[in-house]
C-alpha cells in the first residue's frame, strides 16, 4: 500500500528524491493511493491548487516497519486523507527521503 505527500518547491531541489526535511512532521499529511482509486481519483487530485508541487510516493509498510502509525483521516473534501503519525528522527528523516520515489515531479 503507498501514500502520496505533496512536496513544496521548496523541497524539490531537482533531485532523484525528496529532501529529507519534508518528512519531519509528527502528523505527516497525505493521501492513500488506493483510497483515490477506489474512488475514481488519481495523483492529480492531491495536486488540486498546487500547481507548482511534485509528489513523492511512500510505502505504508515501510512507515509502519519504523514505528509510525498509519491512519485514515477522512476531510470533508478528501476521504482519502491520511496521516503517518510519529516521531521521525534526522535518520529516519532520511531514510524516508531514500525510499520515497517520484509519483510527479514539478519543473523547476
Amino acid at each position: 500500500m503507498t501514500a502520496w505527500c505533496t512536496i513544496g518547491e521548496a523541497a524539490n531541489l531537482g533531485r532523484a528524491r525528496p529532501s529529507s526535511g519534508v518528512f519531519y512532521d509528527t502528523e505527516m499529511s497525505t493521501d492513500s493511493e488506493a483510497l483515490l482509486t477506489k474512488q475514481g481519483l488519481d495523483s492529480s487530485f492531491c495536486l488540486q491548487g498546487h500547481s507548482e508541487y511534485s509528489l513523492a510516493r511512500i510505502q505504508v509498510e515501510f512507515a509502519r516497519a519504523n514505528g509510525m502509525t498509519v491512519t485514515n483521516t477522512p476531510k470533508e473534501d478528501n476521504a482519502a486523507h491520511t496521516d503517518v503519525i510519529g516521531k521521525k528522527t534526522e535518520a529516519l528523516q532520511r531514510q524516508f527521503a531514500k525510499h520515497a520515489t517520484w509519483a510527479h515531479l514539478e519543473s523547476k
